[in-house]
């Protein structure tokens, strides 16, 4: 991994971190408390949506650093991107359990699969940006289980739209210092699902439009 490319996208996303941990940790909660009537082994999505919903609403809210700006579609399904326009794009998604690395594959829509599908940075990447970069902003429960005991955030930047239950390629994958903290790796115990539900969840998104 170049070190030098992590800790410059850490530094250029640096000021907008403090404010999406913050809205997902309100989300999260959010989603437990307004979801209870859904067991979650059965309506798992249900949550992810609601994070997602609540994140904007909290960043509403907060407020965002001088540069970045809240982007995407919340009728696409709560579609959230945070943009530092003309330099970085970040796409909220929940990490997806089903595949390796749970990185989401783009699926079918072609929107996505465009944005999935980008050059590797580029080696003068980020001083001289010749457009702008997307990345995907991947949160996860640290226990599945018990979901209130803290989350993960990592920053992908995919160049392929990979597959279901296959890898998706990127050459960067960032795991974000909360309170100044790496994560730990993470692991989950396998779901007994032969339907990928997560990628029944996009391709709902993706019948609006984009619904990254």
């Amino acid at each position: 991994m170049n070190h030098e490319r992590v800790a410059t996208l850490l530094q250029r996303t640096g000021p907008l971190t403090g404010a999406l941990d913050e809205a997902l940790a309100v989300a999260i909660s959010r989603a437990e408390q307004e979801c209870s009537p859904y067991p979650h082994e059965k309506f798992r999505l249900i949550r992810a949506l609601h994070v997602r919903l609540a994140v904007r609403q909290e960043l509403e809210e907060l407020g965002l650093p001088s540069g970045w700006q809240l982007a995407g579609n919340p009728a696409q399904m709560g579609q959230l991107i945070l943009q530092n326009p003309g330099r970085i794009s970040l796409r909220l998604l929940r990490a997806n359990p089903l595949q390796p690395d749970r990185i989401p594959h783009a699926g079918t829509n072609q929107a996505r699969v465009r944005v999935w599908q980008q050059p590797p940075l580029d080696a003068n990447w980020p001083a001289d940006p010749s457009e702008e970069v997307v990345f995907l902003a991947l949160w996860d429960y640290l226990d599945e289980q018990a979901r209130l005991d803290g989350f993960s955030l990592r920053f992908v930047h995919p160049i392929g739209s990979g597959k279901y239950r296959g890898k998706v390629p990127c050459d960067l994958d960032v795991e974000v210092p909360r309170h100044g903290t790496t994560f730990e790796n993470l692991s989950f115990s396998p779901q007994n699902q032969e339907e990928d539900l997560f990628s029944t969840f996009e391709i709902l998104e993706a019948q609006d439009g984009d619904g990254a």
